[in-house]
């Protein structure tokens, strides 16, 4: 078996050296734009408590989309109660009129009657299931969306600095949990009280995840400079 010498200078070698060199520091900053945090378009170097904080901020904002979503489904979900119509009439006495007593000249013959206007019904909203089935299924769905929320919630890192927003992120998730049993409890027994239930569990929810959002929109929550 023959044995190949390979003989290399001393400059390719050096030229070698530096290109390998260069390569993995190209390699190794190109891993780190990619992995790092990306803020206002550029991506940033910050610190574990930082990045905490930034991958909070990101979950909090997808849970108010997603929370506004639910509310809207359950908004297309509730039946508003039917608008009463007027009392029935009370049964009265019946009044005897002679035929002697009315003026049969005075009637006329023929009563014009004003031309036909086609009344105006209505469309269904196509987004709303009309079935029991189908608004109970819908509801079950976004019942599932909370319990993810939550789970999400309980299993992320919570900063010390927002301790207080995520106690609004869990306030506006319990009372949508609220909202939604109230809700299920009307599908299936519908009733004036429960109609009720439904309407103040539904202002209880609006109002926190308001409250959350404001929050998160605050001015400064975002902050993440390295």
């Amino acid at each position: 078996m023959r044995r190949l010498d390979i003989t290399l200078s001393a400059s390719t070698l050096r030229t070698g050296l530096v290109i390998v060199g260069l390569t993995l520091v190209l390699g190794l900053g190109l891993i780190g734009v990619v992995s790092s945090p990306v803020v206002d378009g550029h991506p940033v170097l910050l610190t574990r408590e930082r990045l905490a904080i930034k991958r909070y901020l990101d979950a909090a904002a997808d849970w108010s989309v997603r929370l506004g979503d639910v509310a809207h489904q359950f908004d297309g979900l509730f039946m508003a109660p039917m608008i009463a119509g007027p009392p029935p009439l009370t049964p009265t006495q019946p009044v005897s009129i002679s035929a002697a007593s009315v003026p049969t000249i005075t009637l006329p013959t023929a009563v014009p009657l004003p031309p036909q206007t086609p009344l105006a019904f209505p469309a269904n909203p196509a987004s709303q299931p009309v079935g029991l089935y189908d608004r109970a299924h819908a509801a079950e769905q976004a019942v599932h969306d909370l319990q993810t929320i939550e789970t999400e919630q309980q299993r992320i890192e919570i900063p010390a600095a927002l301790s207080g927003l995520h106690t609004l992120a869990q306030t506006a998730l319990q009372a949508t949990a609220r909202w939604a049993a109230a809700l299920l409890d009307d599908i299936g027994a519908p009733s004036p009280a429960n109609q009720a239930a439904v309407e103040s569990e539904r202002q209880t929810a609006l109002a926190a995840l308001t409250a959350f959002r404001d929050a998160l929109a605050r001015p400064g929550t975002g902050d993440t400079e390295p």
